[in-house]
């Protein structure tokens, strides 16, 4: 009995010598994991968002990107999860939808923040991102009354009045939450830094996890008016899952339909229509003025129409990712200058396009959209400020083809 006695005690000095040795680096975790959920209680990891009126004076989404970096200590004093959440509380995070492709979104989100890249450079950031996914529930009900939004010449005027009421623009964000929390993560599980990492297990379960959220999403007011599913149809198209199991689910992927539609002058310009095009939500139009203070969104806009299709052959039904067709067979001719002179004209840079309705005016006004985003019309100099870029007037021709 004294034997036992002994050897249980030393094995309590043990383990307590032991305990004491972890002490110091359980407490300094706790302490720094306190810290840093402190800073970021009080939303004092980003030094600047929409909210406050600083934002309107960063014009430009390079500008805002800047202000919006977290400081590199910061970023070192996180564990993977607060990091995981910094990431999706940035400011930044409505630009994961300027691309019509989720994973390319979410790639440039992330190329352009320092806490990003740091996010895909820690060891657990695979298993933290599932288990964050795989957690999420989408809320039935909302914060805000979106039914008043509708689409008509007052839209932005609504728009705005309902921004400037503070507990609005605050229910706003509660709303946003799980709509970027969702994409953001199904962009990231896609990333060529996450997705080779996946096992199929774990696929088959982020599949059946995505079928659920897409239920969710169906009675949602915060997502589109049709069910999204771009990350489910991306695990239908991977040959690892158990095609038994999901095969047929994949007659339901979307469908990216190669269309040809010509240019006056009867130039081909190879466009795409895409079976899931939807109108976006009056949250996520809402949002996106908030976000983007310097531009009047006027419309809703659908989710499978880009810049250049609206602003060329003025259509919402197709995506066109080369429209220099229309410039370079005679369709159209490049004015001279930086300053549009007359309605109708288009500008065009490498990547956007617009079309002006208001020459007159002091910079000159335009309307266009970011990929699959609102429509809206902004100064010439708040969409291309900075960029090279060519203005464009229509040539008239009898010729006329569709």
């Amino acid at each position: 009995m004294k034997k036992r006695i002994l050897m249980m005690g030393f094995i309590v000095l043990l383990c307590m010598n032991q305990f004491v040795n972890v002490l110091p680096v359980y407490a300094a975790q706790i302490e720094r994991n306190r810290e840093v959920r402190d800073l970021f209680h009080n939303e004092k990891i980003y030094s600047v968002d929409a909210s406050d009126e600083t934002w309107k004076e960063l014009k430009t989404e390079k500008r805002r990107f800047e202000k919006t970096q977290i400081k590199p200590e910061l970023v070192n004093k996180m564990d993977t999860e607060t990091l995981l959440e910094a990431v999706i509380d940035s400011p930044m995070i409505y630009t994961i939808e300027n691309s019509v492709d989720r994973k390319e979104g979410v790639e440039e989100f992330i190329d352009h923040l320092n806490a990003g890249k740091e996010l895909l450079e820690r060891k657990d950031s695979k298993d933290k991102i599932i288990k964050e996914y795989l957690s999420l529930q989408v809320p039935k009900k909302v914060w805000n009354d979106y039914s008043q939004i509708q689409e008509g010449k007052d839209l932005n005027r609504i728009l705005r009045e309902l921004l400037s009421d503070q507990e609005f623009s605050d229910n706003l964000e509660k709303d946003m939450d799980i709509y970027y929390r969702i994409h953001f993560l199904e962009g990231i599980l896609l990333s060529d830094d996450i997705y080779p990492l996946l096992r199929t297990d774990e696929k088959r379960t982020l599949y059946h996890k995505s079928l659920e959220l897409n239920e969710q999403k169906q009675f949602s007011e915060i997502f589109s008016y049709h069910p999204e599913e771009s990350f489910t149809k991306a695990l239908l198209r991977d040959n690892d899952l158990n095609k038994n199991t999901i095969l047929t689910n994949r007659k339901k992927a979307n469908k990216i339909t190669p269309i040809k539609i010509y240019t006056k002058n009867g130039s081909v310009v190879y466009a795409e229509k895409r079976s899931d095009n939807h109108l976006n939500s009056s949250a996520f139009m809402t949002n996106y003025q908030k976000e983007r203070p310097e531009v009047d969104v006027i419309g809703h806009g659908f989710s499978g129409n880009n810049c250049h299709a609206y602003s060329w052959p003025r259509r919402t039904d197709i995506w066109i990712n080369d429209p220099d067709p229309y410039t370079k067979d005679g369709s159209f001719k490049k004015i001279k200058g930086k300053r549009p002179t007359a309605n109708k004209q288009r500008v065009m840079h490498s990547n956007h396009s617009a079309f002006v309705v208001n020459y007159k005016t002091q910079q000159a006004r335009i309307q266009t959209k970011r990929g699959g985003n609102p429509v809206y019309e902004c100064d010439l100099d708040a969409d291309f400020k900075g960029i090279d870029y060519s203005i464009y007037q229509e040539v008239n021709t009898t010729k006329v083809y569709k």
